[in-house]
This record gives C-alpha cells, sequence and structure tokens, in this order.
C-alpha cells in the first residue's frame, strides 16, 4: 500500500489476499486481517497487528526451481525461518520434492510469526536444454560440448557427423557435427530430444621461418627452414630487393650477397588451414681474403725502388691497386715509388664485387740513409783521374799541395794531387779521396786511403786472408792504419801496395 495514503485502521477480513506490505505507512493505529491467508506480513511499527497464524497456499509450478517472488512480489526473505521441504538460492526456491510440502515461520516482527505451508502442484514440462559451447578450433583432442542440464535427467547423448552417420565418440578432426540429447521421464520434467549442432574449426598451422637476420655471403645457398603444426607441404618463394625497393621473384634459394624475402606457404589439410608467412633477411658481403702475401722489411738506401709487394688473391673478383705514401710534416703524401730516404706506407687496395666488401691493407717500413763507400779507388791514367763511388756521381779538383787549395783546373805542374770528391745527400753519405801523381815517375801514391765499408767495421780482420774472407778479395789489411783497405795498383809497375 503506497505511502500516499496516510492509513491508522486497516482491515481485511476473509480476503484472498496472500501477502501485505505497509513498510511505507508510519501512521497505522492498527491492522487486522483475520481471514486472510498471508503468506508474509511487513509492518512498519511496533503495534500488534491481528492475522491468522496459520496459512496454506496452492502455487502451481514447473521445473526444478521457482522464483518465489514470481508468486509473493514482496516476500522479504530474510524474515523466512526455520524453512523445510526446500532450500532458497536467492530469490529461488530449490532441492524440493513432489507431494512434499514446503514450510517455513515468516517473522512479522519480533514476537509474531506467520507459520506458511505452500502446497505445490508440480506441473510437468519439457526441460530445457542449453549447449554452452558450439565451436572449438581443432587441437588434436575430442570435442565434448558442455550442455546445462542435470546430468540426471539424461538418457543418451549421440554425435553424428554433418552427413547424419552415428559415431562411435565425439569427434577429433575439424568438421561440422550434431549432438543429440535425449532425457528421462520424472516426477518434475517430461522426456525430450533435442538436437544441437557444433564445429570444430580448422587450426591455424603456426607456420614459422626460424633464422638469422643476416648471413655472410661463403658462396653456398644457406638454408631456410619453415616449420608448422599442419602436415601439408611446404612450399617457398624467394624474392630479391632491386634498387627500385621493389621485390622481384628468383627461381631458387640465393647464395649471392643482397637482400632477400622467403615466403614459406602451407597447404591446407583436414585439420589445418592453408597460410602463409614472409621473413626477410640479408647476405652480407663476405670477406675478399685478398692480402699483401709478405711484409716489406726496413732497408737501407740502395738506389733501388721497392718492389710491389706480392698479392694473395682470395674469392674476390675485385681489382687491386697498391699505392705508395711518405710521410712528412705528420701527413702521408702519394708517391710513385719508395726509393728515396723516408718512413714509407705501402697500401693495398681490394675493390668490392657483387659477393665481396672492398678493403685496405697497408704495412709500414722506413728507407735510412746508407754509408757511401768506394767501389773503384782513385786513379790517374793517361791524364785522366778515374774512381768509382757506391751512390753518387764522383767529381774530381786539382791542388800543388796536399793541403792547399782544390779547384777543377789540372795543374802544368808535373806534380800535382787529385781530389776524388762525392757530394752527401738525404740518400747517402759523401766520399773523399786524395792521391799524388808524379808524371815525371809514372807514379800515383794514395795519401787518403779508403777503409772498408762503415758498416762492417766491427770485429775487423787482422791478416790479408781475413779481409779478403771478409770483404772480398780487392781487399787487403794495412798495419799502417789498423784496418782492411782496398787493394790499388801502381799503373806502370802492377806492383802491388
Amino acid at each position: 500500500i503506497s505511502s500516499m495514503h496516510k492509513l491508522e485502521y486497516l482491515v481485511l477480513h476473509n480476503t484472498q489476499i496472500n501477502g501485505l506490505d505497509l513498510k511505507n505507512n508510519p501512521s497505522l493505529r492498527l491492522v487486522d486481517t483475520s481471514g486472510s491467508p498471508l503468506a508474509y506480513l511487513n509492518i512498519y511499527s511496533n503495534i500488534k497487528p491481528r492475522y491468522t497464524k496459520d496459512t496454506t497456499l496452492t502455487l502451481d509450478v514447473s521445473g526444478a526451481s521457482f522464483r518465489i517472488t514470481d508468486y509473493l512480489k514482496d516476500i522479504d526473505l530474510s524474515k523466512v525461518n526455520d524453512l523445510k521441504g526446500a532450500i532458497i538460492v536467492g530469490n529461488e526456491f530449490r532441492d524440493y520434492k513432489p507431494g512434499t510440502d514446503i514450510t517455513y515461520r515468516y517473522a512479522v516482527d519480533n514476537r509474531n510469526y506467520i507459520n506458511v505451508t505452500l502446497d505445490l502442484q508440480i506441473q510437468k514440462e519439457k526441460p530445457v536444454i542449453t549447449l554452452n559451447n558450439s565451436t572449438k578450433v581443432y587441437d588434436g583432442s575430442s570435442f565434448v560440448p558442455e550442455i546445462a542440464i542435470d546430468k540426471d535427467l539424461v538418457s543418451s547423448i549421440v554425435y553424428k557427423d554433418i552427413n547424419g552417420n552415428n559415431l562411435a565418440e565425439a569427434p577429433v578432426d575439424a568438421g561440422e557435427y550434431k549432438l543429440i540429447v535425449s532425457t528421462l521421464e520424472n516426477d518434475l520434467y517430461l522426456s525430450t530430444v533435442q538436437t544441437f549442432g557444433f564445429v570444430i574449426e580448422k587450426a591455424d598451422p603456426a607456420i614459422h621461418i626460424p633464422g638469422r637476420l643476416t648471413y655472410a655471403y661463403d658462396g653456398t645457398a644457406h638454408p631456410i627452414e619453415a616449420t608448422a603444426m599442419s602436415d601439408g607441404g611446404i612450399t617457398y618463394e624467394y624474392c630479391k630487393l632491386d634498387s627500385d625497393l621493389k621485390w622481384n621473384t628468383i627461381g631458387e634459394r640465393p647464395s649471392d650477397a643482397g637482400i632477400y624475402k622467403v615466403i614459406a606457404s602451407v597447404s591446407g589439410t583436414n585439420n589445418y588451414r592453408s597460410s602463409s608467412t614472409s621473413r626477410i633477411y640479408m647476405i652480407t658481403k663476405g670477406d675478399p681474403n685478398t692480402h699483401m702475401a709478405s711484409l716489406i722489411s726496413d732497408k737501407t738506401y740502395d738506389g733501388r725502388s721497392v718492389g710491389d709487394p706480392k698479392i694473395d688473391h682470395g674469392e674476390s673478383e675485385g681489382l687491386t691497386f697498391i699505392g705508395w705514401y711518405i710521410k712528412q710534416d705528420n701527413k702521408w703524401l702519394e708517391v710513385d715509388e719508395a726509393r728515396d730516404t723516408g718512413e714509407y706506407a705501402v697500401v693495398l687496395f681490394v675493390l668490392s664485387d657483387k659477393n665481396h666488401y672492398g678493403d685496405i691493407e697497408y704495412d709500414t717500413f722506413k728507407i735510412t740513409k746508407a754509408e757511401n763507400y768506394w767501389v773503384k779507388t782513385l786513379t790517374y791514367d793517361n791524364g785522366k783521374p778515374d774512381a768509382e763511388a757506391a751512390f753518387g756521381k764522383v767529381r774530381y779538383e786539382y791542388s800543388l799541395k796536399e793541403d792547399g787549395t782544390y779547384t777543377d783546373e789540372v795543374p802544368s805542374s808535373s806534380i800535382f794531387y787529385i781530389k776524388a770528391i762525392v757530394d752527401p745527400t738525404e740518400n747517402y753519405s759523401g766520399l773523399t779521396m786524395v792521391i799524388k801523381v808524379d808524371e815525371n815517375t809514372a807514379i800515383s801514391e794514395d795519401v787518403t786511403p779508403p777503409t772498408a765499408r762503415p758498416d762492417k767495421d766491427k770485429d775487423l780482420p787482422q791478416s790479408d786472408e781475413e779481409c779478403a774472407t771478409r770483404f772480398g778479395e780487392d781487399f787487403i789489411y794495412s798495419e799502417h792504419y789498423g784496418a782492411c783497405i782496398i787493394r790499388y795498383l801502381i799503373p806502370d809497375t802492377k806492383a802491388s801496395r
């Protein structure tokens, strides 16, 4: 009854009202429902109501549960006590038995109760069967769809294929199927037969191409093997990225350097879909393996250019080039050859080809200044001086005195001195040699005989034989100088000194 009605007195004698909710009527002073079969009574105050304390209601229900609020709208289930013959779940009564009444005591207030008996008249109906899952992806196991129904009602479950053929057990393979559920009749339900359709979908073959992003060129086609859960055949297609950034299909698995895409495809089967996947990878250019076969050692200036190093050629078809550089003022300057003294670098340039990258290899070495020496001692014969040094051009000067001034003019005197001179350079040291010429006796006498090659003056021999063995047959031992000197001939007598 609405709160808009300011009720003070409510008298309901012998009505068919089954429930009364007066929570919204605080002005009530008197409530008398004698003779009315109330299954619940809710009041606002603690007034003492008059009511029939024992009530029996007949309810027409179906199935194994019913919502009590469909019959008693405003019943407060928290006031239901001593329930027998059923259980309450939410606002439902469950687990009742046909032929057994449901009883409970309803608390009107803290002191008063209504004893209620529910006489259930069960109307048999066909049970509701629900298929909770009708689709599954193939995984190699059988598919048993879940049905929502009391299992005690089920008499049989039959599986059929799409053609209506019975299956001995739940299906495993992908396809469309039927599930036929038959139930028994009992005190609550009629028997029924219901058919449901369900599907096992084809699975993704999960095709995958493992491997690295890059491979170094080695002349072989690197193996590309895809994996898949499906037993369908796997085929491969290879594409190469061209200079226009477009993929061009190539015939077979590549071995040359480049950027490639492999497409792996697996055909469909009974249980797996057809599918494909791709992976991009690169074959990088390889090491040309082209090197200088030997390094260049430091050397003393000898007037000859250093020859090009021998090259060991690898698999690369790239061109090679040798460059020479000299270090000056901490800078490397390109030169045509390495001949003069200095610090040098020889550089091997290897140009790239389609499968090998370019490379540079270098070596450094030094050419040091040479100690010059006389190859042929100074002689004077038939009015001509003659001498030869290991390095440099020999020039001649003349003087009437050994310690006098030397010029390039030949003296008119029959006795004079000749000086052979090699000027020093950055590549070699200078040399001088002086002889005395007496044209009256046809004798030329050495004044400053040269010693042996300076770079071999250590542990000098002490005899002619040792000098000849050590420096060559042109050398003899001089007790005067305590060293090996070059043997020279007196022009006319051929006598040796």
